[in-house]
């Protein structure tokens, strides 16, 4: 027999195979793959945000000027779970990026798909969606600011003469790993909207 149809003859074999009997195969092998499910986040920078002011003495200005703080999360962070459904299905590694808008009550007022991030659709969409939704119900923020700088005297750190509570927003992406893997970095940015 040629080699190519052994190898079709071999491969229609396996295709004839019943996926519960080679998932019990793969159990009884030894297979230490059970599911968990687990979920970080990260804040996204956008490319295009000019950078909040972190460190105002270290800000030198030579006349009054306008600066934006973005909000500041309060930890802890409730993170999302790993929807039941998709964790069922073997949904495997899923990222998700999404814009949220922080209300001058440090509260998010808004939720929605972040336009800089192409995430990979899934049946399992509104799931992971929703299990976002709400773990971020639950956050609190520290609201952005817009302060009014003058110079300090004899060209030191400037001096808050006037500063205000205002919207801001932040891109964030949720992976959600059923390896139970996670990563995060932080940054920050008005979430590509």
């Amino acid at each position: 027999m040629a080699k190519g149809s052994q190898t079709k003859k071999n491969m229609s074999r396996f295709a004839r195979l019943n996926p519960c009997a080679v998932l019990a195969v793969a159990l009884a092998a030894g297979c230490q793959h059970a599911p968990t499910g687990t979920a970080a986040f990260s804040f996204v920078e956008a490319g295009h945000d000019p950078a909040p002011v972190v460190d105002a003495s270290a800000y030198k200005i030579t006349q009054g000027t306008s600066v934006f703080v973005q909000a500041k999360p309060i930890p802890p962070l409730a993170v999302p779970a790993y929807p039941t459904a998709a964790l069922a299905a073997h949904a495997g590694t899923v990222v998700v990026h999404v814009t949220v808008t922080v209300g001058t009550d440090g509260l998010i007022s808004d939720i929605f798909p972040n336009r800089m991030a192409i995430d990979v659709p899934s049946r399992f969409d509104r799931d992971f969606q929703e299990a976002i939704r709400a773990a971020l119900v639950q956050w609190r923020f520290e609201p952005a600011q817009l302060a009014r700088l003058d110079p300090g005297p004899g060209g030191g750190a400037p001096i808050v003469v006037d500063s205000r509570d205002v919207e801001g927003r932040l891109g964030v992406a949720f992976t959600f790993s059923s390896s139970g893997r996670t990563t995060s970095s932080s940054l920050t940015g008005d979430g590509g909207r």
